[in-house]
């Protein structure tokens, strides 16, 4: 629905609408599959490196080239974001591990901010490619 909505030409507020909507579905099918939270910092390490993918697709030498791709950027980061606001470490280890991710995702979020993409863009998708490694290093220190 929101590809369909980005394609179809609609106002950015009929994007957002559709981009709330996936939002909310891609949290409850999350909390209904009860994943750990290792695998829940390696699913956002990989949605991560797909955002990443996008943006690369979407903006070439600072300048936006293929706002859909950068509109999937905008929202593969900001479902990362919000899954990860969503989650708390039992441990130490669990603990520091969320908060790096947080920090990391929110790094992400900082080269893609808004759904409407911006006239030059400020960041390259080395940030979001990097941000996804964080992730999954802190992850894959987790038992």
């Amino acid at each position: 629905a929101l590809a369909s909505t980005v394609e179809s030409g609609m106002p950015v507020s009929a994007v957002e609408e559709a981009f709330i909507s996936l939002r909310s579905a891609a949290t409850q099918a999350a909390e209904a599959s009860r994943p750990t939270l290792k695998e829940t910092l390696l699913a956002a390490a990989r949605t991560l490196r797909q955002a990443a993918d996008e943006y690369n697709e979407g903006v070439k030498d600072g300048k936006v080239v293929n706002a859909k791709e950068y509109q999937d950027a905008y929202g593969f980061t900001g479902v990362v974001v919000e899954r990860l606001a969503s989650v708390e470490g039992a441990n130490e280890a669990e603990k520091a591990a969320v908060a790096v991710s947080r920090e990391q995702a929110a790094l992400a979020l900082a080269i893609v901010p808004t759904v409407s993409p911006p006239a030059r863009p400020g960041g390259k998708a080395s940030t979001i490619y990097g941000a996804a490694t964080r992730i999954e290093l802190a992850a894959l220190g987790l038992d």
